[in-house]
């Protein structure tokens, strides 16, 4: 065997064993999904999502609003606020907006074991199942706290995913003003974006008419989460007419 036939067999068996390291060492949940943070872009869409509902003050009122605007949503709900407060999430439903999984209690899931991570993935999802008949097909995890195993854990419970191209800070100690919200939303507004909001946030019903008119001036229509990943769009039958 000369030089050049004994080169290029050590050459495959490092290429194998590098190959079989490689694989060994793979992170544990590496094939899980990435998550959504935006649609599609060719057409003039905005998803609005709102968190942490539903409450018993506040969520009529943002139904209310919303409907005074032919506005279908998302909402993000936190488990055991939903089996509080079951008659409102059945009235999420009736009027046509779409529910997400948002965990059991709100915890920060990258910092939980796998087993509780799935527990508070799960039970929300049969809270939301039990009240409505329909399963969630998205998933928030709380704080947009997440890591590999969360996305696994998700998606095996036949979960998607979402978190958000634009943060109104409309909750806590980041919220500010109305006209501040709304121009945050508006000015950061593109094709496809996702919009973060929260159900019962500071300034929040205050600001969206504001945010809603501006950017329907702009061209903009409002879907759920549904509309914007799972159905066709189509950019002209969605442009809303005046």
């Amino acid at each position: 065997m000369n030089f050049f036939s004994k080169f290029c067999k050590w050459n495959q068996i490092l290429m194998i064993i590098t190959a079989a390291l490689l694989l060994v060492a793979r992170p544990k949940f590496a094939l899980a999904l990435s998550p959504i943070t935006s649609g599609p872009t060719f057409a003039k869409v905005i998803a609005l999502t709102f968190d942490d509902g539903p409450h018993p003050f506040h969520t009529p009122q943002l139904l209310d609003l919303l409907d005074s605007f032919q506005i279908k949503a998302t909402f993000f709900v936190v488990g055991v606020k939903a089996a509080e407060n079951p008659f409102i999430l059945k009235n999420i439903v009736k009027r046509g907006h779409v529910l997400g999984n948002h965990s059991w209690s709100h915890p920060n899931l990258s910092k939980l074991e796998g087993k509780e991570v799935e527990e508070q993935i799960r039970f929300c999802n049969q809270a939301i199942k039990a009240i409505t008949e329909t399963p969630p097909r998205f998933f928030r995890p709380p704080g947009g706290n997440w890591n590999n195993r969360t996305l696994d854990i998700a998606n095996k419970l036949g979960l998607q995913t979402v978190l958000w191209t634009i943060n109104g800070y409309d909750a806590g100690f980041d919220s500010y003003s109305p006209q501040a919200l709304a121009k945050t939303v508006i000015r950061r507004a593109t094709p496809g974006a996702i919009v973060l909001l929260h159900d019962g946030g500071n300034f929040t019903l205050a600001a969206l008419p504001l945010i809603i008119n501006t950017l329907r001036k702009e061209g903009y229509s409002f879907v759920t989460l549904e509309q914007m990943l799972h159905k066709p769009i189509k950019p002209i039958s969605l442009a809303h007419s005046n």
